[in-house]
């Protein structure tokens, strides 16, 4: 109602010949990318100006997820966006059926594919007891071909007789694969009175590199006399999944056009909380097994439900 008020006031005022409204719409999607995981920061005792080194292996044995993506167009009683093909002579043309498209979608757009297996190789330099700077790079595979991803960010450590308490701050960046079918819906009103419409479909698939944030505490016991310490991490992380710019204006151009664009896609994101709990086990004084499983609740798109994810976790560690 906005819209078409914005258009007959640009008419009026502006002289225009025609206003051109496009509506753009997130039919279907899928992303194709691994879990964001972080290695388990454990602490122990004198590590002011040394190095860890460390590899990991994450076994998600999930399956895909399902959700809610915002943006779909209105559809009709049974969930679907209902069309009519008009053919002029070699043309197709889609248009919406009048009438049809009249409820909210409510159903599961956006198809999320996990990678299976992620293998990562991190780095650590402690400035002091109290600090640390971590960088890591992963890579996932069984899912996605543009599978890298990485983490960068600082720790704060507090030292306890008996136990530390670690918390993490950072960033972290993932390439995603991508595909998405978009629905784009032309109206043109004349100042004559008369108006037009049709529909078109795009299919496209898109690999992208998105950047995103994440926060942690772990918790570790540090007891020289055991060969195993217990250790409890947790982690949220906002992870961006598809990359959308939506777009909203009214332009003029030449030739008296108005061209409004109304785009009601959005991004669409995972919020994971990721609880991993374990045991350290001491190899020799400067090298520690690091054995978890790890729980990741993922909340998707627009849905409310949370996708619970259980997967092995093991960490291979060496201090230098």
């Amino acid at each position: 109602m906005k819209l078409t008020l914005i258009f007959a006031l640009l008419l009026l005022l502006g002289g225009s010949s025609c206003a051109i409204k496009q509506d753009i719409f997130l039919q279907d999607a899928e992303s194709r990318a691994a879990v964001s995981q972080l290695p388990v920061f454990v602490s122990s005792p004198n590590q002011a100006g040394r190095i860890a080194v460390s590899g990991r292996v994450h076994v998600d044995p999930a399956g895909t997820v399902e959700a809610l993506a915002r943006g779909h167009s209105p559809v009709n009683a049974a969930g679907i966006y209902q069309l009519d093909t008009v053919r002029n002579g070699n043309d197709v043309v889609f248009k919406e059926t009048s009438g049809a498209n009249v409820y909210k979608y409510g159903g599961k757009n956006f198809r999320w594919t996990p990678s299976r297996v992620m293998v990562g190789f991190d780095l650590q330099y402690f400035p002091s007891d109290r600090s640390a700077l971590t960088l890591g790079i992963d890579y996932a595979s069984g899912a996605s071909r543009a599978a890298w991803g990485g983490h960068l960010g600082f720790g704060l450590i507090r030292m306890g007789e008996r136990s530390a308490l670690r918390l993490d701050g950072g960033i972290q960046w993932r390439k995603v694969d991508v595909s998405a079918l978009t629905a784009v819906r032309t109206d043109v009103y004349s100042i004559f009175g008369n108006s037009t419409d049709n529909v078109m479909l795009y299919y496209d698939e898109i690999e992208q590199t998105n950047l995103d944030f994440y926060g942690g505490i772990t918790w570790n016991a540090v007891n020289d006399d055991r060969i195993a310490n217990l250790f409890l991490s947790l982690f949220i992380s906002r992870q961006t999944l598809m990359d959308i710019q939506p777009q909203s204006a009214a332009l003029m151009y030449p030739l008296y056009t108005t061209v409004a664009v109304n785009d009601a896609r959005a991004d669409i994101t995972s919020t994971n909380v990721i609880l991993t709990p374990g045991v350290i086990i001491t190899l020799d004084e400067d090298q520690r097994l690091i054995l978890g499983a790890r729980m990741t609740n993922c909340w998707v798109g627009e849905s409310e439900e949370v996708v619970s994810r259980w997967a092995p976790f093991i960490q291979l560690e060496a201090v230098f």
